[in-house]
């Protein structure tokens, strides 16, 4: 029994370990155009075969290192 607690233990921290991010960046003004990001149980509710999806935004650009989001996407 207490094998079993540490394989679950090195397994948790290994997990914790790592970064971990989630639904991706809420900078996309048109989120509506990124539904996965939205929220990945859209995957597949849409009418075709294929889609694939890519966005780019890149702002405060006055400043000297601009902020750029990328996303890319695709679900079948």
């Amino acid at each position: 029994m207490k094998q079993l607690y540490l394989k679950f233990l090195a397994i948790a921290l290994v997990a914790i370990s790592f970064d971990v991010v989630a639904q991706g960046d809420p900078h996309f003004s048109q989120y509506m155009n990124n539904p996965l990001d939205l929220n990945p149980a859209n995957a597949g509710l849409f009418q075709g075969r294929f889609r694939g999806i890519v966005n780019y935004r890149r702002q405060w650009e006055n400043i000297g290192n601009a902020f750029q989001t990328i996303n890319a996407s695709a679900d079948f």
